[in-house]
């Protein structure tokens, strides 16, 4: 049995210090198809850490070690090696792709890397550094994909305002949180889609038309989809 250091607070992998009103304990946890497992609660770190120790996550963790985590530098330089490029997103991450998860302080981990596939959020991996996850979302053929393919430039407000003029669309208000109909304000913690989501209405079910920078620009793609027969705009 081996016990696992870590540059945590506890010293150990899987151990979390919790500060009590007298004294500190020690908590040990590990993950487990996707789920927080809680081992039990501890005098000392030492105790904490055999507990997690004996889990067969904690065995095959030694028999099978990690490769050591890419720091921020070494990340963008594995990047550029294998020439694909990082892409930068205006999200609380800073990357694509890539979303701040709860910190797991006797992990190590900040970071997620998820991909959209078939429909459906994959999680790709948590990560000490936003630049490590966000290689891990770069790798993918689907971020890969979508790099190939040449972006529209996104219209600012004011130009999107004005293209509705000159297609002789109006932009129909709401008193919804974007304050245009058929648009909604997307989650900014999922670093895969832009700010705000276009979504019509067709034969009873929402018809999702794209993401988009602006809520202007969203409101046009709306404007555009309305005088198609038997489409209305969803309610924001």
């Amino acid at each position: 049995m081996t016990l696992q250091p870590s540059d945590s607070k506890a010293g150990y992998r899987g151990v979390s210090r919790v500060e009590g009103r007298s004294k500190a304990r020690f908590i040990a946890s590990v993950w487990r198809a996707g789920k927080h497992v809680h081992l039990g609660s501890f005098t000392t770190a030492m105790q904490a850490a055999f507990a997690y120790a004996r889990t067969p996550e904690a065995r095959a963790a030694v028999a099978n070690p990690r490769p050591a985590p890419l720091t921020a530098e070494e990340a963008v330089a594995q990047a550029a090696a294998e020439g694909i490029t990082l892409e930068r997103s205006n999200c609380a991450s800073g990357y694509k792709g890539v979303r701040i998860g709860v910190r797991r302080e006797s992990f190590g981990i900040r970071y997620e890397a998820q991909v959209r596939r078939a429909r459906k959020q994959v999680f790709l991996g948590s990560f000490a550094t936003a630049e490590e996850a966000a290689l891990a979302y770069t790798r993918t053929p689907e971020a890969q994909a979508e790099a190939a393919k040449p972006k529209p430039t996104s219209l600012t407000a004011k130009e999107a305002v004005a293209q509705a003029a000159a297609e002789g669309f109006t932009l129909q208000r709401s008193k919804c949180a974007s304050g245009y109909k058929g648009v909604e304000v997307a989650a900014r913690v999922n670093c895969a889609y832009e700010r705000y989501r276009a979504k019509v209405s067709f034969a009873g079910k929402p018809v999702f038309l794209g993401c988009f920078d602006t809520v202007e620009e969203a409101a046009l793609a709306v404007a555009r989809a309305l005088p198609k027969r038997g489409i209305g705009a969803s309610r924001g």
